[in-house]
């Protein structure tokens, strides 16, 4: 904002001294010998050193347009900086969050707020998720073997899968009741 005025200022200052120069040229071509009568040669020294130096405040006054120039210059690369700043931050401040790359509930944590933590910090909490709930269950040989005998095919297996149903209890006595779907894996 100061730099446009600077420049406001320095291109009014231009227009100043460039009107003056075209006055002291005029006065210049007027003392000119041989143009009017009986000027003395001093006043054309005196109307040439004004044109000079009408002449140095245009270039002065181009030079401060330069400057101005500059100064909006330089002011637009501090903004482009502070810009540069804010998007570094924001990267920065991403690399402070850990977010769980799945939903659920998390457990006891073993870094606190303000811990310094990396890739070698080990697990920081364990995730666990609510659905799909997985439940793992190792049927005893006899309850495998009473199950192959009374569906003796793999059609009659997967029939009995298919309207199984499943009641899951909590630690704390609370049943979960949820369509289920079973899948069996037998070992080798």
């Amino acid at each position: 904002m100061q730099a446009n005025a600077q420049l406001v200022q320095a291109n009014a200052q231009l227009a100043q001294a460039e009107a003056n120069q075209g006055k002291t040229q005029l006065d210049v071509d007027r003392y000119i010998p041989g143009e009017g009568p009986g000027h003395l040669r001093t006043d054309l020294d005196n109307a040439v050193q004004n044109n000079l130096a009408a002449k140095a405040q245009v270039a002065a006054a181009k030079a401060g347009i330069d400057v101005a120039q500059a100064a909006i210059v330089e002011a637009k690369a501090v903004v482009e900086a502070a810009k540069a700043q804010v998007a570094t931050a924001t990267l920065t401040l991403g690399f402070t969050t850990i977010v769980s790359p799945i939903t659920g509930i998390a457990g006891i944590a073993t870094a606190q707020v303000g811990d310094l933590v990396g890739p070698n910090s080990g697990t920081l909490t364990t995730v666990s998720t609510l659905d799909p709930i997985k439940v793992y269950y190792t049927a005893s040989e006899q309850e495998y073997l009473t199950s192959v005998r009374q569906h003796p095919t793999a059609t009659a297996r997967a029939a009995v899968q298919t309207q199984a149903a499943l009641e899951l209890l909590l630690a704390d006595a609370r049943p979960i009741r949820r369509k289920a779907r079973f899948s069996s894996r037998t070992a080798r």
